[in-house]
């Protein structure tokens, strides 16, 4: 198993260029507010320069989450499927 406690220090992007937010995880609507973030990158909440990664497989309650973000367009990433540890790290640098 794998638990990420604690990641070695990063160069910061300035927010003038934007950032991304990585969500790690599976895509479950039990453990997170996935229709809060919908309803935000939907309603044009998210400045431009945002850009939402979600890595993380998705199971049968998932998959219609995964389907909605995925046709979102270019400021949401959606995983295809469960993540390796070494790209869930470089991700989150």
């Amino acid at each position: 198993s794998f638990y990420p406690i604690e990641f070695p220090p990063q160069p910061r992007m300035p927010p003038a260029e934007g950032f991304e937010v990585v969500v790690p995880g599976r895509l479950d609507p039990e453990r997170r507010d996935y229709a809060a973030l919908l309803d935000a990158v939907r309603g044009g909440g998210l400045d431009p320069r945002v850009r939402i990664v979600l890595l993380g497989a998705a199971d049968e309650r998932g998959r219609r989450l995964h389907e909605a973000f995925a046709a979102l367009g270019p400021q949401v990433e959606v995983a295809d499927g469960f993540v390796a540890e070494a790209t869930l790290l470089q991700r989150v640098q």
